[in-house]
């Protein structure tokens, strides 16, 4: 990264160390949120969790923009439409990650979610950043991640341990997140050329989903906030899964390609997959495992296909 980048805080042209490291702690962390969270939702409701959340977090980031006297509200009004899209991509990507964890194993959730991400971002990127570039080899992978992924689903409805509806509104929701999010990723980085620093973008984009948790969830607001049982998760949660990641994945966000994003994250689901192990409401799944290891590497072959692509001569 040229000096004059690294100062505005733009991308690279070519890969970024700092964000794929980055971007691969926001794997570790999100593989820790997937298994908490879902435990925790079995006993809170997804709205009120997510109004608690969104909303400590929001604070976080707005009062540290406030504190750097930012012009980051000014720099979002150049880009209304994008603050929009970014907004409601977003709340669709949580609602949809709350509830299908609440209903489907960790794993299964975080590989629905990554693993459809790779090929969302390539295709709404063809519309959204026509400049970006796209290897042939990177189609291929993506195709076998969504391939994998059917396979995936239908390996959790077989053996699922609830209703087959419930099962199913929990894939529906977990791959309404992944497409959502390749979204979000898009707009993300399009507001972070623009100039909008990290943390700038976190605090614009949660607003349209405090306000939805908030009006489906405000008759048991009052009651939650002096309950120990309900904030103490829900400000774990906050500051651990979601501040500390989203910022690292924001900062991997100005530092990457989108697609090098998508196909990074695409780690957490082999992590959750360990992490859930701890869990007793969840059973060890063999076929999960091996499709999981499938969907890595095939994700690996992409991510090294780029990284030789861009450290070449140009």
């Amino acid at each position: 990264m040229t000096t004059a980048s690294a100062a505005l805080g733009r991308p690279s042209p070519r890969v970024d160390t700092a964000g794929v490291v980055a971007v691969g702690a926001f794997s570790l962390f999100s593989a820790g949120l997937d298994v908490y969270a879902g435990n925790v939702l079995q006993r809170i409701d997804p709205m009120l969790l997510m109004f608690l959340c969104f909303t400590s977090a929001w604070a976080v980031f707005t009062a540290r923009e406030l504190l750097r006297r930012s012009r980051f509200v000014a720099i979002a009004l150049e880009r209304p439409s994008d603050v929009l899209a970014l907004n409601l991509t977003t709340a669709v990507t949580w609602v949809g990650l709350f509830y299908a964890l609440k209903y489907v194993e960790p794993a299964l959730v975080n590989g629905i979610s990554v693993a459809i991400g790779p090929i969302c971002t390539i295709l709404l990127g063809r519309y959204l950043r026509r400049q970006s570039r796209v290897l042939q080899i990177e189609w291929c992978c993506a195709a076998g991640i969504f391939i994998t992924v059917l396979v995936l689903s239908w390996s959790s409805i077989a053996r699922a341990p609830v209703s087959g509806a419930r099962t199913l509104l929990g894939l529906v929701s977990g791959v309404a997140s992944g497409v959502f999010a390749a979204g979000s990723l898009i707009y993300s980085k399009r507001l972070s050329e623009r100039g909008l620093s990290a943390s700038a973008i976190m605090s614009v984009r949660f607003l349209l989903l405090i306000g939805v948790t908030f009006a489906l969830s405000r008759a048991a607001i009052g009651g939650s906030l002096v309950r120990l049982d309900i904030m103490i998760p829900a400000l774990s949660l906050s500051l651990i899964g979601i501040v500390f990641p989203l910022y690292l994945l924001q900062v991997g966000i100005q530092r990457l390609e989108p697609v090098s994003v998508a196909l990074i994250v695409t780690a957490a689901p082999i992590l959750t997959f360990l992490l859930q192990m701890l869990d007793d409401r969840i059973a060890f799944s063999l076929t999960s495992l091996a499709l999981i290891v499938l969907i890595t590497l095939l994700v690996s072959t992409s991510v090294v296909a780029r990284y030789k692509m861009e450290r070449s001569p140009r």
